[in-house]
């Protein structure tokens, strides 16, 4: 063969080559863009709980949780799935009362969310005693008939201690930047004998390494959760009753093959009466909302992963989209991981998840589209739900309530919707009452149609004082009965956000909860307002009030007090026919037949 022949040979080679990479090149070209999108899926269908085993391991899964990006170029899996056809987008993902003491009966509760299922809070009552945290103390009180006596008190450290009594049982949640010998910030639980009222008695300790915690109380054990981002490392624990102090134990950490996340929690209990019941578990990619039914701990998880589209060659975020609220349930014998759902939008509080009759109920709002409401089965697969609920507006407040919910969105007006669940695979939204005002919280009076609504004054689109309003759901839709604004020109009331300082005993006609207002003319004053819904009337029954005039450790001259936040009646209580008053300086007795007059004062 001739080298001109050869060289002729080369180049049709070469051209034969070329095209074919220009055509490959125009094909990836036109799939890039061509290709159908889908949301990407971080396989969550296959999500299971893998325990971590080494400090090798937990570093592993960090470095692949921090190399995963959404921005991939070429996925053949992607490819492959989607010339499969599958485009589905909405997959879902297999996998208290204390013992008596002899207290009276006849006295108040912290406001819960679930009936049976109690909340830490900074003030309650037995019925025979007043506990109070303020600044650096948690007093313990005897009440009786509108006497009270201070006995004895505990230092507390660190911060936001709330805490639960359960029969001669203390324990007080709190937050420091001291934990054990690591020195780490984080949560810790301190559990005290209070046989002796005067003499409480530190018995043991629990901490974790973390940046938020939740608790609840079941049948004298307490179910807490510990939240932090993932690192690279496992959080801190001290157990004192174990003699543990150290990083988490491996075996008792998980993570979820294929689900990136930066959300770490340890999900804990602590049984009050036996040490040797305690446990814990941490699991990486679950957080934010805790929901606590008779069975089961729920965490929730924003996922953004829906609103990022990829056909295997080119991801994009479609801004468009929504987020996804991802469901991890677990048990609360064993604290195991017991399966998983993700449902469309997002969650505003524990409020919108609630458990009946073995479903899970959920509320979301998914932006543009609006809200939905979503019901999951005993497998945790979505078995029915309403969809597009006021396009536009977000969930501002959500009360279930055994085979209805109401649920109140917000955007320029407040629509209250009813939702029916009788049949859970086909729930019913009413059309919606529309009015000005919006409802932050919603409280269903037992054995009545009646809800009362606790939020904001909208009228003529500014938002002024707090509103009460006392709806009537017994229609077709919701029916405003009566409403009471406070604070002409501005209200606040921490219980629009933690509906656990509201004081409620249908018995006795009372709502009540403390706010800050304001009136047209400029003039401030901190109360606690007592509401009363007897007969299908809302009206306002008295407020009560403290200030440096009732404390005999501060001279008041000219008869004038003067306001502190010392002063500020942050919880009341009922015990009997008397409701106490507790600030950090005072608690103050006043007699419900009397009008709530004053009858005593005790310092603190």
């Amino acid at each position: 063969m001739t080298e001109r022949v050869k060289k002729r040979k080369g180049l049709k080679i070469f051209l034969i080559v070329l095209l074919t990479l220009v055509l490959i090149g125009a094909l990836m070209l036109v799939l890039y863009y061509e290709l159908p999108y889908r949301p990407v899926g971080n396989d969550r269908d296959k999500l299971t709980a893998i325990p971590f085993s080494s400090a090798e391991d937990v570093d592993r899964v960090y470095s692949d949780f921090a190399s995963f990006g959404y921005y991939r170029t070429i996925d053949p899996h992607e490819i492959f799935y989607l010339f499969q056809g599958a485009t589905k987008e909405d997959a879902s993902i297999s996998s208290d009362e204390a013992p008596s003491d002899g207290a009276a009966s006849d006295y108040s509760g912290t406001n819960t969310q679930v009936e049976g299922i109690d909340e830490a809070d900074i003030v309650k009552t037995d019925g025979k005693y007043i506990y109070a945290v303020n600044s650096y103390k948690l007093n313990i009180l005897s009440a009786s008939n509108g006497v009270t006596e201070k006995l004895s008190s505990i230092s507390l450290e660190g911060s936001s201690n709330e805490f639960y009594i359960y029969g001669d049982t203390l324990a007080i949640v709190y937050n420091s930047n001291d934990i054990g010998t690591s020195n780490a910030t984080g949560y810790g639980i301190k559990v005290y004998s209070i046989a002796d009222r005067s003499a409480p008695r530190l018995i043991r300790t629990v901490e974790h390494g973390g940046e938020y915690a939740e608790t609840r109380l079941k049948d004298g054990v307490i179910y807490y959760t510990v939240r932090s981002r993932f690192y690279g490392e496992l959080p801190y624990l001290y157990d004192g009753a174990a003699g543990y102090d150290g990083a988490f134990p491996y075996d008792k950490a998980f993570y979820f093959d294929g689900l990136p996340s930066y959300d770490i929690c340890v999900i804990g209990k602590i049984d009050l009466l036996d040490a040797a019941r305690d446990g814990y578990r941490c699991y990486v990619g679950v957080g934010e909302n805790m929901y606590m039914s008779e069975n089961y701990i729920y965490l929730t998880s924003t996922d953004a992963s829906n609103m990022y589209r990829t056909n295997g060659l080119r991801t994009y975020i479609d801004n468009n989209a929504t987020a996804m609220t991802r469901v991890a349930r677990f048990g609360l014998d064993d604290l195991a991981f017991a399966g998983a759902a993700e449902v469309n939008g997002t969650l505003k509080d524990r409020y919108c998840m609630d458990e009946y009759e073995g479903n899970f109920r959920i509320a979301t709002t998914a932006g543009a589209e609006g809200s939905a409401v979503y019901v999951l089965n005993a497998e945790l697969k979505v078995m029915g739900k309403a969809e597009n609920i006021a396009p536009g507006e977000s969930i501002y407040s959500v009360r279930f309530n055994g085979d209805t919910a109401t649920i109140v969105t917000f955007l320029q007006i407040d629509p209250v919707f009813k939702v029916d669940l009788s049949d859970p695979a086909s729930p019913k939204v009413s059309e919606g009452l529309k009015k000005d005002g919006v409802s932050y919280y919603l409280h269903y009076i037992e054995g009545t149609d009646y809800v009362i609504g606790l939020g904001r004054d909208t009228s003529g689109g500014m938002t002024t004082g707090l509103e009460v309003v006392l709806f009537d759901m017994s229609g077709a839709e919701a029916k405003v009965i009566n409403t009471v604004i406070i604070g002409s020109s501005y209200g606040y009331s921490e219980t629009l956000y933690d509906p656990r300082g509201i004081l409620y005993d249908k018995e006795r006609d009372l709502f009540g909860f403390a706010a800050e207002v304001y009136s047209s003319s400029g003039e401030y004053k901190q109360s606690y307002y007592m509401f009363g819904f007897k007969d299908g009337v809302l009206r306002l029954r008295a407020t009560v009030g403290h200030d440096a005039s009732m404390d005999s450790r501060y001279e008041i001259i000219d008869g004038d007090g003067y306001y502190t936040d010392n002063y500020a009646v942050k919880r009341a209580v009922q015990i009997g026919d008397y409701v106490y008053a507790v600030s950090n300086r005072l608690v103050t007795a006043h007699s419900i037949a009397d009008n709530f007059a004053l009858v005593g004062v005790t310092e603190l």
